[in-house]
């Protein structure tokens, strides 16, 4: 090996860097290099992977009362940290709260279950007299198959701003999941991809004081309660959105939306024993749904609009039922300007679509078929109704619709025009107007 001073070494033009001193440098500095770089990987992986609770005194076996434990650790998680549940059975024997703001709780293939000798076990975010804020719980499944039979349970109670995602509730001995906003939300409530298999009375339910709340590619199947309790989605906030739904099974109505300015949009109901989407707020919207297979009993409308102004029903398909779109007025208020356009409406029992009820309505573009009795029909009160452009027919071998347009002799003023319901698709008449001040236009009827 040469020396220092050999000419072929020398780097430097002063004689005192060697090439054997260079390359020290340069592997000192790749080492220090590469440390950084393990060092950061590390920080970064222990952020992503969160607390995890069994480092924390949670067992997760399924038997030993995990409770307190899963609180101690929600409790003294710093704001913005991740709490990991690892995919392991959590009893509890109560209530797990979670009362503290900008916390994510990761619990994909978590279970939480009532502990032995607990009534119920639920997830309860934000307290009574306090909203939380910024809080997301991704993929935790709360199985009351065992808890008691408790007035009023829940899987999963919230309050405050917050994503809940692939959450999911099975065998509720009341309702699924609940958002509440304590009167002072102000919006930022979103339900994503979340489940409710049976409950015992409604599977998702937003209540008042939550604005502008979103429900996006929900399931909800057997919300078992009869009477008002036992709807699968109640939305009850102003301008709150079910977005791409499913519900099925449902002993009152699928989706039920009170607040003002409320959409329910590409949702499907199957199975239901009232109305399978019921608009009884102003504003409402109805988009591209989809109802069918009425369970049985007198009531069983596809969609009713019920004492409501401005109601909007937008495409979608009603069938199965006993009537497939209806307007009623139920508590002493005339539903006023609902616009009903491009739906289809068939194989329902009385009628593709009723107007019992109110004035100034609209149905533009419609196609109803193969229905029972009628394809629109007016009844009671309904005054003032356009009827534009709709067709109606049966095409069924033995026809059983008996008219494709027929309104009764309480009505008044509707206009009909450039529909196209002949009376040879019909076993009686292709329209026919009873009642006072109607106007005929241009249509094809004979």
């Amino acid at each position: 090996m040469p020396s220092p001073a050999d000419p072929t070494d020398v780097l430097s033009p002063r004689g005192d860097l060697t090439r054997r001193d260079w390359l020290r440098a340069v592997a000192a500095a790749c080492a220090a290099l590469a440390g950084v770089r393990a060092g950061g990987a590390t920080a970064l992986f222990a952020q992503q992977a969160g607390i995890n609770v069994l480092r924390h005194g949670v067992r997760g076996d399924g038997a030993s009362d995990d409770r307190a434990a899963l609180e101690a650790v929600l409790r003294s998680a710093p704001r913005g940290a991740t709490v990991l549940l690892p995919a392991r059975t959590y009893a509890v024997s109560g209530p797990v709260r979670v009362a503290r703001d900008d916390l994510v709780i990761e619990a994909a293939g978590a279970r939480l279950v009532p502990a032995r000798g607990g009534r119920t076990a639920y997830l309860e975010i934000g307290a009574r007299d306090r909203l939380v804020s910024h809080v997301t719980v991704r993929g935790l499944t709360v199985d009351l198959a065992n808890a008691a039979a408790v007035p009023f349970g829940v899987g999963a109670f919230v309050r405050g701003p917050l994503l809940l995602e692939n959450v999911t509730v099975r065998s509720s001995p009341g309702e699924g999941i609940v958002v509440d906003g304590g009167g002072g939300l102000r919006g930022g409530v979103v339900l994503r991809r979340c489940a409710v298999h049976q409950s015992a009375m409604q599977g998702i339910h937003v209540r008042a004081g939550v604005p502008a709340g979103r429900v996006e590619d929900c399931t909800v199947d057997g919300s078992n309660a009869s009477g008002e309790g036992g709807a699968g989605i109640v939305l009850r906030g102003a301008s709150c959105v079910a977005l791409r739904c499913s519900v099925s099974n449902a002993r009152d109505n699928g989706i039920r939306m009170y607040g003002v300015g409320c959409r329910a949009e590409a949702c499907r109901v199957r199975r239901f024993r009232v109305d399978g989407v019921r608009l009884m707020g102003d504003d409402q919207q109805a988009v591209d749904c989809h109802v069918s297979e009425h369970l049985g009993g007198s009531a069983g409308n596809g969609l009713r609009i019920r004492d409501v102004r401005n109601a909007r029903v937008t495409r979608g398909t009603f069938e199965g039922c006993v009537t497939g779109i209806v307007v009623v007025n139920r508590e002493g208020r005339d539903p006023v300007g609902a616009v009903i356009t491009g739906a289809t409406c068939r194989l329902n029992s009385v009628a593709g679509i009723a107007v019992r009820a109110g004035s100034g309505h609209s149905l533009q573009g419609n196609v109803v078929y193969n229905n029972g009795r009628y394809g629109i029909l007016g009844a009671g009160n309904a005054a003032n109704v356009q009827v534009r452009g709709n067709r109606c027919y049966d095409d069924r071998p033995r026809r059983r619709q008996r008219f494709g347009i027929y309104t009764e002799p309480t009505t008044r003023g509707w206009r009909v025009a450039e529909n196209d319901s002949r009376s040879a698709a019909h076993a009686e008449a292709g329209i026919r107007l009873r009642g006072a001040g109607h106007v005929m236009g241009t249509n094809r009827a004979q």
